[in-house]
């Protein structure tokens, strides 16, 4: 027989911070046949404590409660395991510290994020997870207890014999493949029961907190897009390269030669940058989603909606990659600011300066996709992209940034004075 009591302890904001189970077990010991020779009412040995229940008497037996306590502890990116440090994790793995020498070990997970296997610095097999469509695990695995960071790469609490994974938010039984309590978005999603997992689709979603499902596949095409589209341009400039090769060119050509090679490269530089503005916002906090101008105008923004979820709304991908460097610019200066009708503020804040660069960045990250401007480069390309042909940038006759107009006009004003 045993008895198990669990607990957890959290912050106010929610992140665990300890986690623990204590169990006691019935066990037995002979009492000494001698007179007058008893067993003590407690024994001590290696952490565990054998508590007395009853005496039954000489050269018979004795009951003890075995009590055992076991504690996990999060601190940051340290993991501690009874007081003692365990692993310090990165980003794609974590440094196995239980042993005499700490020893580097590294995820491989699927396109869900699920870890499939744990090899350690040396090329060692330390885990093999497999796993049933909604993350219960089945007995070809091996290595279970070297790491519990398993299913989308969750944290699958197995003390003592619980099996639910924690997003965070909320809890998810596998065996169930439910939540054990209603998602608190749940009037967003009539259509779908509270306690569904990804809307019963876990082959091609994730859900990262618990609060919703989040269809990240549109994430991973746009990536993909993206990452076409330098394949291509590299290509054509080592068709250009081989061109140049030939000694035959004149002047005129070597030279319109190398300037498409100069906005190959800076096209390429500005879409590898897409590239980490995009992985900059997976790795945020808040969840983000693409949607389509819901106010009908067709201008593309970046919106706070009601339910917490940031949408970026566009209508193509060059659009989008604007957007998202607009977001990426506002982490990178101390987060997301919204104005009252919910819209993202520009990071620049009141200076008209850093206001016409946030812009001149988003516009370029559009234009290295699409050769896209809405307004005149005077066959600059990427170089024209500037504060003087974004301020002059108008929806009929209204200056769409009147602040970088008014720098622009600065600047000219300046370079005529001088």
């Amino acid at each position: 027989m045993s008895l198990i009591s669990l607990s957890f302890t959290y912050a106010a904001d929610g992140t665990k911070l300890k986690s623990g189970y204590v169990t006691f077990k019935e066990v037995s010991a002979v009492q000494p046949a001698r007179a007058n020779a008893f067993l003590p009412d407690s024994l001590r040995f290696g952490g565990g404590l054998l508590d007395s229940t009853r005496v039954i008497g000489p050269g018979t037996g004795r009951t003890f409660w075995l009590r055992e306590v076991n504690t996990v502890t999060y601190a940051g990116n340290y993991e501690y395991e009874n007081d003692t440090l365990s692993k310090k994790f990165f980003a794609d793995g974590y440094i196995d510290c239980s042993g005499d020498e700490p020893v580097a070990c590294f995820y491989l997970k699927d396109h869900l994020g699920n870890v499939r296997m744990v090899v350690d610095e040396n090329g060692k097999v330390v885990q093999v997870n497999d796993y049933y469509p909604f993350g219960a695990l089945y007995g070809s695995g091996t290595g279970d207890a070297a790491q519990r960071y398993k299913y989308n790469g969750k944290e699958l609490e197995r003390m003592p014999g619980l099996d639910w994974y924690d997003y965070g938010a909320r809890w998810m039984d596998p065996v169930l493949c439910r939540f054990t309590t209603m998602d608190p978005f749940c009037e967003k999603y009539y259509d779908t029961s509270p306690y569904a997992y990804c809307a019963n689709n876990p082959m091609n979603r994730t859900d990262p907190t618990g609060m919703k499902w989040e269809d990240e596949e549109e994430a991973r095409r746009l990536t993909e897009r993206v990452q076409d589209k330098i394949d291509d341009l590299s290509a054509k400039k080592e068709k250009l390269t081989l061109r140049l090769a030939n000694n035959n060119l004149r002047e005129r050509q070597i030279s319109r030669i190398g300037r498409q090679m100069d906005l190959i490269s800076d096209r390429i530089g500005e879409l590898n940058g897409s590239l980490s503005d995009i992985e900059m916002l997976g790795n945020d906090e808040a969840v983000y989603a693409f949607s389509n101008p819901a106010d009908g105008s067709g201008m593309h923004h970046v919106r706070l909606g009601d339910n917490g979820i940031v949408y970026i709304e566009t209508s193509s991908t060059d659009l989008s990659l604007h957007e998202i460097r607009h977001v990426a610019q506002s982490l990178e200066n101390g987060g997301l600011k919204f104005s009252e009708s919910m819209m993202l503020k520009n990071a620049g804040g009141h200076d008209y300066r850093k206001i016409a660069n946030m812009e001149i960045e988003a516009y370029k990250r559009q234009y290295a996709y699409e050769l896209n401007f809405p307004g005149q480069l005077n066959g600059q390309g990427l170089d024209g992209i500037n504060a003087h042909s974004v301020g002059n940038l108008k929806i009929q006759d209204t200056f769409i940034y009147p602040e970088i107009k008014k720098y622009s006009d600065w600047l000219l004003s300046t370079l005529k004075y001088e």
